[in-house]
């Protein structure tokens, strides 16, 4: 089973309400055995995150799945999943290993966005996440163009060592440590796939 991994990568704190680019990676896995991975730039608390995402994905074979560790990245910036599954056809799982503590999510829109209200109505309508059980540990999914009990089966056969999917934890490593070399100027001229330049 092909399947490409959005992973987060640092994120420069300082970045918030300064606009900038974030570094994320994608990962394509073919079952366990990663092929090939590429940073994508999100606009920090832009949102333009949907559609970069869709963008990147056109750089790689097309998978039959794309799983997402959480929602809201790059400060308020997110990706729909329905809208993803729309765009590509491709369907869509969102894992997190918690629920998304959505009172401050809404307070720091309110505080740091001076637009705020129409991205809190978007982005709580993509937010709802429903339980799953993950190597005997409880867990959260969102899932579009999958079944849900499909969906459990597909994550839990890639928690090899923890209650982590696999693919969502190897891409997560590989984007931190890609991201700091980016935020320290580090990383060199970084193709910017996905950016839509």
């Amino acid at each position: 089973m092909r399947i490409v991994a959005l992973g987060d990568g640092y994120f420069d704190p300082s970045k918030k309400e300064k606009g900038g680019q974030a570094l994320l990676l994608l990962a394509s896995f073919q079952d366990m055995a990663l092929e090939i991975a590429m940073p994508i730039f999100f606009t920090v608390d832009g949102d333009d995150g949907t559609d970069r995402l869709a963008q990147g994905l056109r750089s790689f074979p097309v998978p039959e799945l794309v799983e997402i560790w959480g929602i809201v990245h790059a400060g308020f910036n997110f990706v729909d999943p329905e809208l993803l599954f729309r765009l590509t056809g491709i369907p869509v799982i969102v894992f997190q290993r918690k629920l998304p503590d959505m009172a401050a999510v809404y307070g720091a829109l309110e505080r740091h966005l001076g637009v705020w209200k129409e991205r809190w109505k978007r982005l709580s309508s993509v937010s709802e996440l429903v339980p799953i059980t993950l190597n005997g540990e409880r867990a959260y999914a969102r899932v579009c163009g999958i079944d849900l009990s499909r969906a459990t089966r597909v994550l839990e056969r890639q928690c090899l060592v923890s209650s982590v999917p696999e693919q969502l934890r190897v891409t997560r490593e590989l984007a931190r440590g890609v991201g700091r070399l980016f935020e320290l100027g580090l990383g060199g001229s970084l193709p910017a796939h996905g950016t839509g330049s």
